[in-house]
């Protein structure tokens, strides 16, 4: 069994993990990245086909729409040739397409349900300070429309309850419009798409959407295992131990694996 002694570990080459790696290069941390793939970038790598090799596609439908300028400069160092859209997001919702966000566009939500959400929106427990994201959407929306919406999102997405999560991270991600006004537009176009976070997105005009991660990869190439799939991991004894009977001992673990 081969033992590796290491300040840093950091699991998984996404964006999450290779800022963390770029954050410890810059430190001059002693660290290692486990891979569990043969190829970087996560859920945001891309391929060609070899019959069509100038076609790219995208593991994961990822876009940036960041507004960190320091996250831009970096996507742009690496692929200076993007695009720079407007969105249009629908969400298909048994069998209807709804703009998006939702509660900005109730019109669009077939009976019976819309009058459902509507009736229920007066009634909206009043939390003040809600704690979890549960109490936050329910403050926000109403029990029904987080039944039918959110808490669906919620669970597929980030595969835990909205009660089990906190409300640190929402800031301007969830569009939030004050209950007159999302009720007004169960009748009438009241949403302005300037008010939704998402108002402008870049991609690479070429590559897929890994094209803006791979200068920053190429500087840890050297310190990052490819096929190296983390099995267990001990707190306790500070060791990480990969699916080819590694074990890797740390002083601070950086993971960006799905809890």
């Amino acid at each position: 069994m081969e033992v590796r002694n290491r300040k840093t570990l950091i699991i998984g080459t996404g964006p999450a993990g290779l800022g963390a790696a770029d954050y410890a290069l810059s430190q001059q941390m002693d660290y290692e990245i486990l891979e569990s793939a043969p190829t970087p970038f996560g859920h945001c790598k891309s391929f060609s086909l070899p019959s069509h090799p100038d076609i790219w596609f995208d593991e994961g439908p990822h876009i940036s729409f960041t507004k960190n300028k320091q996250v831009q400069d970096i996507f742009a160092k690496s692929a200076p040739d993007f695009l720079n859209l407007k969105p249009l997001i629908e969400n298909y919702w048994r069998e209807t397409y709804i703009p998006h966000p939702v509660q900005a566009n109730l019109r669009s939500i077939p009976e019976p349900y819309l009058s459902e959400i509507v009736a229920d929106i007066p009634r909206r427990p009043n939390i003040d300070n809600p704690t979890n994201y549960g109490d936050w959407l329910r403050t926000a929306f109403g029990d029904k429309f987080k039944s039918l919406f959110h808490e669906v999102y919620t669970q597929k997405y980030w595969t835990v309850p909205s009660q089990q999560m906190t409300v640190d991270w929402i800031g301007e991600r969830v569009y939030r419009p004050q209950a007159e006004a999302m009720l007004r537009t169960a009748t009438t176009e009241d949403f302005k798409p300037s008010s939704h976070y998402i108002t402008d997105f870049r991609y690479p005009r070429a590559g897929g959407f890994q094209s803006f991660l791979k200068k920053t990869m190429k500087a840890h190439q050297e310190k990052t295992h490819f096929n190296s799939k983390v099995v267990q991991i001990s707190p306790s004894k500070k060791q990480v131990i990969t699916d080819d009977g590694r074990v890797w001992n740390y002083d601070v673990l950086l993971s960006s694996l799905p809890s």
